[in-house]
């Protein structure tokens, strides 16, 4: 349950409405509060004519409409030119940031607050003060006009490539530590014989499996006492009809008798689209994407996508030097819940594959993956040296579709790199 709560404020803060929204009403109770803070003073505590506060409520609730359209205008330029020039899978990413649902909300709440302050206003030919809600509404447009200076900074930052790049390898390096930490079971990492005659529990709908909620699954098969081996993990895309996971013979019927087919089916989450906390290939695919969107003929710009192979080297170097589990096996009373994990050889190809393909005849490209092969070989463990090596020979193919001379074997690539030509025989001891 929690983890449906979680997942649920996930998507919620992840767009322009949760956040914005509850600024905005929290500027419309301070509204209420302060007209009323304001009833309660002295006289000659806060001056300030009904009128003037009128002009003053008024002038800065149209120049918050203003802004409002203005911010807005450069989100949506910003959204398109993330989505054209980089990927259009990192918006999501993008509108979760809170300094741009920050600045969203503070004006639309500034309004609110006028029009409440408005609103309350006694009549003009009373003689009342009216000082307090003109003089907040004063200050509250000082802070939002700042908070409009640091967003237009802020999004002229966010939407340099570097930047870009940067960040989401950052998060992708995090949700990689998730999907590959350290347990104390024993038999965790060990993918166990799976008996293809298990019964299944397929899905219901179609989706992508954006995350699985293992407590929830635990309960279930602490509960019955069954084994259950997930066939999906985060980043698989389910048709109906398709099987989710499968369960251990006899067991079918005790999961029948607490409802846990439909627990089972829920702990699944099947939305439109990838999730990064607990899918770390779709951060390596957006990665992977960046670059060769770079390597269009209509972008053209291999300088970024050498960017992003220098940040996959970095995110990829710790993940090789470790032997790594392709599958998490979690006890539960006398149950057992299995899932397996992406394995090394998928990360590499989802990373470098289209690369290699998109980048053949460029040389800045095969340079660029030459010194990645070689950073990558120097730390490589020794259960992903197959994977390494079909890398390198993907490589090397590279650089023998390259006409003669455009491309000089073991020669640097002026950028304290690596020749074209790495030799096979790279390994840690050797390097």
């Amino acid at each position: 349950m929690r983890a449906l709560i979680r997942r649920y404020y996930r998507d919620l803060t992840r767009g322009l409405l949760f956040r914005p929204l509850l600024l905005t009403l929290l500027h419309g109770a301070l509204a209420l509060a302060v007209v009323l803070i304001d009833q309660r003073l002295p006289g000659d505590f806060f001056e300030g004519s009904v009128e003037t506060a009128r002009a003053v409520l008024t002038t800065i609730a149209g120049a918050s409409f203003t802004a409002i359209s203005i911010t807005f205008t450069i989100t949506i330029v910003t959204l398109q030119l993330v989505s054209g020039q980089f990927t259009p899978r990192a918006l999501r990413g993008f509108l979760g940031r809170p300094w741009v649902q920050l600045v969203a909300g503070q004006f639309m709440g500034l309004v609110l607050y006028c029009l409440v302050s408005l609103g309350l206003m006694p009549d003009a030919g009373q003689d009342v003060h009216y000082g307090l809600p003109g003089t907040t509404a004063v200050v509250l447009s000082v802070l939002a006009l700042l908070s409009l200076i640091v967003f237009i900074d802020r999004i002229a930052r966010a939407i340099q490539v570097s930047n870009i790049v940067a960040d989401l390898a950052a998060t992708t390096r995090a949700a990689l530590e998730r999907h590959y930490r350290v347990v104390e079971d024993p038999a965790d990492g060990v993918r166990p014989a799976l008996d293809e005659a298990w019964p299944t529990i397929a899905a219901e709908r179609d989706g992508v499996v954006q995350s699985i909620d293992l407590d929830a699954l635990c309960a279930l098969a602490e509960k019955t006492g069954a084994g259950l081996r997930l066939a999906v993990q985060p980043g698989d895309f389910v048709i109906a009809g398709e099987p989710l996971a499968r369960v251990e013979r006899g067991a079918r019927a005790d999961l029948e008798a607490v409802d846990g087919v439909a627990a089972l089916r829920g702990a699944v989450a099947l939305k439109s689209q990838r999730d990064l906390k607990m899918d770390p290939a779709f951060g390596v695919r957006q990665l992977a994407d960046i670059a060769v969107r770079a390597l269009s003929p209509g972008i053209n710009d291999p300088s970024t996508a050498d960017h992003v192979l220098h940040w996959l080297s970095a995110l990829f170097c710790p993940l090789l030097a470790e032997p790594r589990p392709t599958y998490r096996r979690r006890a539960a009373g006398e149950g057992v819940v299995e899932m397996p994990l992406r394995t090394i050889e998928h990360l590499l190809r989802e990373a470098f594959e289209e690369v290699v393909v998109y980048g053949a005849d460029n040389p800045r490209i095969a340079r660029g993956l030459a010194r990645t092969v070689e950073r990558l070989a120097r730390v490589c463990h020794p259960d992903h040296r197959p994977a390494i090596e079909r890398l390198r020979a993907a490589q090397q193919a590279m650089c023998d579709r390259l006409p003669d001379g455009l491309l000089e074997r073991g020669q640097p690539n002026g950028e304290g790199g690596l020749p074209c030509d790495v030799p096979s025989s790279a390994s840690p001891s050797s390097a």
